[in-house]
């Protein structure tokens, strides 16, 4: 089993370069956390690390592949002794990280995958085509197990009762079924026209996935939606 203290966080942030965000992601890394992934960033290579890695925080490693500043970008902060992987796939936006945790035998793979939405066809066959080599590249080095953490902008009825299950939904779930995956989040992570929603979803979303290979390594999500009014 993995340690009892071992705890990771997924938040799609839309950006962690104002003033506000920073704060937002300075509370993060002050917390308890092991491991934390971000989606959205909106980061470019005019933002140098050290915004985010203090003297204050010696025990945080960064990990990010930017877009820009206006869209995208995910990037990956850890504690444990991690080297990144050389399988992100040509066209997405997807990180790859070995971690040891405790034990040499503890080694998991983390990855950190945003995929902007679209309904193109040709994109989706793309994106999840460039996943799954991906994965498959990730098996191959035989860690404890593998934990994928994302905004997926897909939508299935399999992870939320009564959601109406989209393209990307339905290709999404048959990929992780073909690898023996789980997803574990199973309650709304967007609320009622919240963040990045029409105010026409009554129901809000999961957009926001955690997907492992060894459901039996991780407890239960805990969901908490911050809602700010300005």
């Amino acid at each position: 089993m993995l340690p009892n203290s071992f705890s990771l966080c997924l938040t799609n942030a839309r950006g962690i370069n104002s003033p506000l965000q920073l704060i937002d992601l300075s509370n993060f890394l002050h917390s308890n956390l092991n491991l934390l992934a971000v989606t959205e960033t909106h980061l470019d290579n005019s933002t140098p690390d050290t915004i985010f890695l203090s003297t204050e925080r010696p025990h945080w490693h960064l990990f990010r592949p930017d877009r820009n500043r206006f869209g995208g970008g995910v990037a990956l902060f850890t504690k444990f002794p991690s080297e990144r992987l050389d399988i992100q796939s040509p066209n997405g936006e997807d990180l790859w990280v070995k971690s040891k945790i405790g034990d040499q035998h503890n080694i998991i793979i983390f990855a950190v995958v945003y995929r902007p939405p679209s309904n193109s066809s040709h994109l989706l066959d793309t994106f999840f085509t460039e996943l799954d080599n991906s994965i498959q590249k990730a098996l191959s080095h035989r860690a404890k197990s593998i934990c994928i953490l994302g905004d997926f902008n897909a939508k299935s009825n399999e992870w939320l009762d009564g959601c109406e299950t989209d393209r990307a939904g339905r290709i999404l779930f048959n990929l992780l079924e073909s690898h023996s995956f789980t997803q574990l989040v199973s309650e709304i992570t967007r609320p009622p026209g919240g963040q990045g929603l029409p105010s026409s979803t009554a129901q809000g979303s999961l957009l926001d996935l955690i997907i492992t290979g060894r459901p039996d390594l991780f407890g239960a999500p805990i969901i908490i939606i911050i809602i700010i009014i300005l």
